[in-house]
Formats: C-alpha cells, structure tokens, sequence
C-alpha cells in the first residue's frame, strides 16, 4: 500500500512522534510511506524515521512572502506530489494541516483520513467550518471518546478514537514484568488535549 501523510513539520512535538513511529513502523512492514511537511529541507526530523520513508518539505512554512502567494504556492506543489505519489491513502495530522488537506486534495478522489490531536473547545469560530470539512473525510482520529461524541453529534459518522502510539524498548521488555496495565494519561496535562485531570 502507498500512504501519503502530510504535517505542518516534524520537529518535537506529539503528532510529529505519532507520525514517525507509525511512518517507520508502516515502512518496516513494506508499504510505500511518503511524508509532505510545510517547513524546509533544512529542518531535520527530531524524530528517527525509516531511510526509505520519502520526505517532502514544501518550505513555505518559512516564507517570507505574501499569504496568499504563500498558500497558492504550497496548494500547487501539494497537488503536484499527491499526483506524483499516487497514493492509496491520504492520512492529515493536526487541524490546520487537516483544513487545507481537504480543501486542496479531496477533488484527487483519494481517501484521507484526518488525525485531530485538539480538543474541538480551543476551536473557537473556527470550528464550525472544521466541522463542515470534516465530513469529506474518509474517516476521522481524535484521542478521546469525548471529542469523538462531539464530532458524531455534529454529524461526522466515520469518526473514531484511538490513543496515541507508545512504543517500549526492547530493553525494557527484557527487564520489566510487561503484563498488561492501565495507563491513565501520559503526555501534557492540557484542557486542550482533553486531559482527564
């Protein structure tokens, strides 16, 4: 299978995590991954991916240019290598990411998957627009089953919830009795992020 992901950058952060370790995992496993991201060449992933997972950094992100020239331009070259790529799936992470993704890709007839990391409150005005693009989506991820009410009530049928990936080193496997356990949150404890706390 070929996947396209697409993502503001991948710099430090817990999608851009998310992302690599399912980029790596999905390569290591023989599927085609290619990566588009909005900043330049010259800022590296922080996280370690696959050699031959394929990135493509538009650069614009960093631009310094007009807005709508900017937007015009990163449209184009994401046309250019989602024909290029041809992917069998398109998967979005992060809202904005998400809102251009659809905006700009859906007429290519291939299906994309949005990744939604943010609690639909911090929104705002904005979120009744996300809402209404959100259903030209294949299918929706958000973290909780809280957020995933949220969206089904507004009429998003193919929404779903999945936690984040946490990957354990095998050098933890080998020393700690790893039966299964409950975790009860990991990562910033922010309203944002629908934090039970």
């Amino acid at each position: 299978m070929k996947l396209l992901f697409l993502i503001p950058s991948l710099q430090c952060g817990g999608a851009e995590r998310v992302l690599s370790l399912l980029a790596t995992e999905l390569s290591s496993r023989g599927h085609t991954v290619n990566i588009i991201k909005f900043n330049t060449e010259k800022d590296q992933p922080f996280f370690s991916l696959d050699s031959s997972v394929q990135v493509h950094s538009l650069g614009f992100l960093n631009a310094k240019i007009g807005f709508p020239f900017l937007i015009s331009r990163g449209i184009l070259q994401m046309r250019k290598i989602a024909r290029t790529v041809n992917p069998d799936i398109i998967i979005s992470f992060l809202n904005g990411t998400s809102n251009l993704t659809l905006l700009t890709l859906s007429s290519l007839r291939i299906p994309i998957v949005v990744s939604d990391h943010t609690h639909p409150a911090y929104y705002g005005r904005w979120f009744p627009l996300r809402t209404y693009l959100y259903r030209y989506a294949s299918a929706v991820q958000v973290p909780t089953e809280t957020v995933a009410s949220i969206y089904q009530v507004r009429g998003i049928k193919e929404v779903t919830a999945i936690g984040n990936t946490v990957r354990v080193p095998s050098s933890l496997k080998t020393h700690y009795d790893l039966k299964p356990r409950k975790i009860v949150s990991l990562g910033r404890l922010k309203k944002k992020r629908d934090s039970i706390f």
